[in-house]
């Protein structure tokens, strides 16, 4: 998954975004679930950045 924190800024990749659903996980794949990155951009707060610098 392409999260990073950065001075507790949560940010997201915006490659995530060609995506319908993307599934976080806690450290396991059968802890993850099935979530739009739109949700999960709010419901952590973050901000959408571009890490990968255009190759999304």
């Amino acid at each position: 998954m392409h999260v990073v924190d950065l001075r507790g800024q949560q940010q997201l990749d915006v490659s995530l975004k060609k995506f319908d659903e993307v599934l976080p996980a806690a450290g396991a794949t059968n802890a993850a679930i099935r979530i739009s990155p739109e949700h999960l951009a709010r419901l952590v707060r973050a901000q959408w950045v571009d890490v990968a610098q255009g190759q999304a």
